[in-house]
Formats: structure tokens, C-alpha cells, sequence
């Protein structure tokens, strides 16, 4: 079999990336990581500290 690239989603978790009181510098560097691997980012989703919020998130994502 063949080498497939690599297709992720990820979950930014912080009350202060929403309110941007904190810069997300950790997507631009997820993004050209997986380029320099040859993948992608499908899906990219920011949420708040809230458990709840989180566990809806991911749980949104296995389905």
C-alpha cells in the first residue's frame, strides 16, 4: 500500500485565544508542519475552557 498524507483536525482549548487576549501561534505552526509532511488541516476549531464545551468538540469530531 501507498503512503497517504496525512488529514488532521484540531481543537484550540483557552478562554484567552476566544477573547484574544492571547494570539494563537499554535495553529500557523501546526499548518506548516503538516505542509512540510505533505498534509493538511481539515477542520480547525477554537473553544472556550469549559469542559463541556471540549467534550462536545471532540466528541463532534470521532462521529
Amino acid at each position: 500500500m501507498g503512503q497517504t498524507s496525512p488529514t488532521v483536525g484540531a481543537v484550540i482549548i483557552g478562554d484567552e485565544i476566544l477573547s484574544e487576549k492571547v494570539k494563537d501561534t499554535n495553529s500557523p505552526r501546526l499548518i506548516r508542519a503538516l505542509r512540510r509532511r505533505g498534509g493538511s488541516l481539515r477542520r480547525l476549531s477554537v473553544v472556550g475552557d469549559r469542559l463541556d464545551e471540549i467534550g462536545r468538540e471532540v466528541r463532534s469530531r470521532a462521529a
